[in-house]
């Protein structure tokens, strides 16, 4: 007999607050306690390289438990249209919220490794500035990075795994291309997953207003843009091509069928019973080709690029604000 890992809620989500706007109060708390520690540890520390590094905890420990509680509520809304056990949907239940031990030791590993590999990068091509850590500024800014690293790791690690528990589930869902809210379900959560990282991509602004080196921002911003891609593709990857197939399939039958209907007669000389009945096939089959096969509505693809433009008008705003500071400063 296999022994089951025992799993636990991930750390993020036990930082927050279950009553109402427990989420918003738990922001609010985290941003004001790294706040005042970040002051205590050094009161020089510049005014928005500080903002950053409270703020992106502050905002992606509570939007990452936001996602996960509606992932749990779409997962029950579909779990009625799987095809599969009982006790296969509740696994598939408990791995949107919970994890291993060894899950945790690899992905705190893999936030040192990159906080290392960044303080590396950022001692090698900026070497007029010095990062030691036994300078007090330093350590003070190492250990924020360390936080911060550790958080979007964690975060990221932990919506890719839910990503591909999506993933599974369109592989077991059941295919309709006449009534797709189940699998609009899939898009409609893929995107939400999205928000929490193009919301912390927005704010590497503050480092550009820090005038920090480019060595400070590129590293963050990359991982944001490889695990925004694939918390996008690799949920509604598998019910895309179930539903490309489904529809060629429909397609083919209904082909045949006016095939059958049609062999050895023309339109006008069908009798009546016929002549309905390819009426139906030629209004069903233009159902089916005007059938999506990408899980997403028009709700959702608004939303996707309202999200997308955000970024790029942070960045604007901030330049802007930047040179007219500068002008009235000069």
């Amino acid at each position: 007999m296999i022994k089951t890992p025992t799993l636990y809620p991930t750390w993020p989500q036990r930082l927050v607050f279950s009553f109402a706007y427990g989420k918003i109060c738990a922001g609010a708390l985290i941003f004001t306690c790294l706040w005042f520690m970040l002051t205590l540890l050094d009161d020089t520390m510049g005014f928005y390289l500080k903002l950053f590094f409270v703020s992106i905890i502050a905002y992606i420990i509570p939007i990452y438990a936001h996602i996960i509680e509606r992932s749990v509520i779409a997962f029950d809304e579909i779990a009625p249209a799987l095809e599969c056990s009982r006790e296969q949907t509740q696994q598939w239940r408990i791995k949107l919220t919970h994890r291993s031990g060894r899950w945790f030791v690899l992905v705190t590993l893999a936030a040192v490794i990159m906080w290392l590999l960044h303080i590396s990068l950022m001692e090698l091509y900026t070497p007029d500035v010095p990062f030691s850590l036994f300078n007090n500024r330093e350590y003070s800014i190492k250990i924020s990075a360390f936080l911060v690293w550790l958080a979007l790791i964690t975060v990221s690690s932990a919506l890719i795994g839910n990503a591909f528990v999506l993933a599974q589930l369109g592989q077991r869902l059941a295919i309709d291309l006449i009534c797709t809210s189940a699998h609009m379900i899939l898009g409609r959560i893929a995107i939400l997953s999205i928000l929490s990282f193009i919301g912390a991509e927005s704010l590497f602004v503050l480092l550009v207003m820090d005038s920090s080196p480019w060595t400070a921002v590129a590293p963050g911003i990359i991982t944001l843009l490889i695990s925004m891609f694939c918390l996008f593709i690799i949920p509604v990857w598998p019910v895309h091509k179930r539903l490309v197939q489904a529809k060629n399939e429909q397609l083919s039958s209904i082909e045949i069928q006016l095939l059958v209907l049609r062999k050895n007669n023309c339109t006008t000389s069908l009798p009546g019973e016929k002549l309905q009945q390819l009426n139906q096939l030629l209004l069903y089959r233009r159902e089916i080709r005007q059938a999506p096969v990408w899980p997403f509505d028009l709700a959702a693809l608004t939303r996707l690029g309202l999200y997308l433009i955000l970024p790029p008008l942070t960045w604007v705003g901030a330049a802007l604000i930047e040179n007219v500071v500068d002008t009235f400063v000069q």
